[in-house]
């Protein structure tokens, strides 16, 4: 898949590498607790305004905060620079664009994309199921627990 994978030698190249394929990401600062992110309004706190414990790591041999080291990081990367390396191939692009050129003529239902569901979100939505490139997205989890009751999860699919 990779070439010139066996050719980088360091860590710089390789992220060199990855940065031409805009694989990047964001660190944002979490709560240890996951009440916040400290990002937007909460970016220059230094404590969790809900449940008040520090931003920072607390060295646990001295009890002290290690100042600039965070407790908790999430590492986000964005949909759309991904979405956009996938219609770079195109074989992928073909995959993607299937649902346009393949819908059932016969009336039987064999893919989603023969589906009543399917249908009227192209009713609805014109404008974006006249674009062949349209991508549309499901919420895939397994074990999701939206209301935090752990008496049930959630399998969405």
């Amino acid at each position: 898949m990779f070439p010139m994978a066996a050719m980088l030698c360091s860590i710089r190249e390789v992220r060199k590498f990855l940065k031409s394929f805009e694989l990047d990401y964001e660190k944002i600062h979490a709560c240890v607790k996951d009440c916040c992110l400290f990002r937007k309004e909460n970016a220059e706190l230094k404590n969790c305004p809900k449940c008040g414990r520090s931003r920072w790591k607390v060295d646990v041999r001295i009890k002290k905060i290690r100042k600039g080291v965070p407790a908790k990081v999430l590492r986000y990367m964005p949909i759309i620079p991904r979405f956009r390396n996938m219609y770079r191939s195109l074989e992928v692009a073909r995959d993607l664009t299937w649902h346009s050129t393949h819908r059932s003529s016969d009336g039987k239902l064999r893919l989603a994309v023969d589906s009543p569901t399917w249908k009227t979100i192209d009713d609805k939505w014109s404008f974006f199921s006249a674009d062949p490139h349209n991508l549309r997205l499901g919420l895939v989890t397994d074990g999701f627990n939206p209301f935090r009751n752990l008496s049930s999860t959630y399998s969405l699919c």
